[in-house]
């Protein structure tokens, strides 16, 4: 019953309408920046792999990136604020119950994200999709969008206080989703570039959700590296919740 409880606390209404609204409006924002203007004055994407190129890249890119930033605010409190820990154990809500419960919330939520984001992307570009691609698509997106929910929760348990650091980590974590294929495919890159980008998650994500979705390729090893990193990650965050809290 407390993991409930809190579940009502943090997943309400207004939450929900506000989260709703704000992707919808970024989405639709980002079809016109990226999707209209892509393929006329930057680059033809249509000369690319499959003419729907930035379309998966930017469902990806909104949906991720918001777990991400989401979390980081999310675990900001789980970690550092220990009157938000006090509350909640007056009110019969057990530490664990709160690490899990912050984790479904975040989860419903990028959840949410996801689905505005691609419902307004399919709407305004009038493209079609099968829905064992979009299904195939979710379940991919889906997973990698916890697996940034366990490395924002990561991030927050080092840098703890340092705001100044974890801003720095938004922005590196920002350019390297940008680096990893939101414009640029990145096997147009060379060198040293080419194999950083493309072992890191970003790039693992990117390359992965638009096989799904353009070639309906379900490709094992992606779907491997993404599910034992989340998996490895959440397990080393609980024990390091569990550490903090006997400090």
């Amino acid at each position: 019953m407390s993991l409930v409880n809190l579940l009502k606390e943090d997943f309400t209404v207004r939450k929900i309408i506000c989260n709703v609204l704000t992707h919808a409006i970024i989405s639709f924002l980002f079809f016109l920046v990226f999707y209209l203007g892509y393929s006329t004055s930057f680059i033809n994407h249509k000369t690319m792999d499959g003419e729907l190129f930035i379309l998966p890249n930017i469902i990806v890119f909104l949906t991720v990136l918001s777990s991400f930033l989401f979390s980081l605010q999310e675990w900001d409190k789980v970690v550092n604020q220990k009157a938000y820990l006090y509350c909640y154990k007056t009110a019969g809500i057990f530490e664990t119950s709160i690490f899990w419960g912050k984790m479904l919330v975040m989860v419903f939520h990028m959840l949410i994200t996801f689905f505005v984001t691609a419902l307004v992307m399919l709407l305004f570009s009038g493209i079609s999709i099968k829905m064992s691609r979009f299904l195939y698509f979710f379940l991919f997106t889906a997973l990698s969008g916890i697996l940034f929910i366990q490395i924002a929760a990561f991030i927050k348990y080092w840098v703890k206080t340092r705001y100044f650091m974890q801003t720095n980590i938004v922005y590196i974590n920002i350019l390297l989703f940008l680096l990893s294929g939101l414009v640029l495919p990145f096997y147009l890159y060379s060198g040293p570039l080419y194999t950083v980008i493309k072992f890191l998650p970003h790039g693992i994500i990117f390359e992965g959700s638009r096989n799904l979705l353009l070639n309906h390729e379900f490709i094992w090893v992606e779907l491997l590296y993404v599910g034992i990193l989340t998996l490895a990650l959440a397990i080393t965050n609980h024990i390091l919740y569990k550490k903090e809290l006997a400090i």
